[in-house]
């Protein structure tokens, strides 16, 4: 079996965990914790092009001290082509842009705050990060 196929599915339900998760509440028996929908626009990029990451949810959760971790990566790959850091916070205003690679792979693409760890990763979804997946085209 190919040991891309499982961080695959990890990542497809990190997105989906993600995007379900409601700026307005945290996980039942889980008061505290929040992850907060991210958006990338445009959602279909050009290599060299720029894409905003960006969220309107508040998520009461402060940056690492070295700040957040925006990467983005061909869906399949594992670990992000790139990365920048920000010191933005989750008050319903983050907004982070990223320049892909002038030879970033064609395909459906991923951006994420990689550094995301507030759970002990338990079933209620508290493992998940904020993420969201776009298309690259030439």
């Amino acid at each position: 079996m190919h040991r891309k196929a499982p961080l695959t599915a990890a990542l497809f339900l990190a997105v989906l965990a993600g995007t379900a998760a409601c700026s307005s509440g945290a996980p039942p028996g889980e008061e505290g914790l929040c992850v907060p929908r991210i958006e990338v626009s445009p959602v279909k990029a050009t290599p060299g092009g720029t894409v905003t990451i960006s969220s309107k949810d508040t998520c009461e959760t402060a940056p690492p001290a070295d700040g957040w971790e925006v990467g983005a990566g061909h869906v399949g790959d594992g670990d992000s082509a790139f990365s920048v850091t920000t010191m933005e916070t989750f008050d319903g205003t983050f907004e982070v842009e990223q320049t892909l690679p002038a030879d970033f792979p064609s395909g459906e693409t991923y951006a994420a705050v990689k550094n995301w760890n507030i759970g002990d990763c338990n079933d209620t979804g508290s493992c998940a990060s904020p993420s969201d997946t776009f298309q690259v085209a030439d």
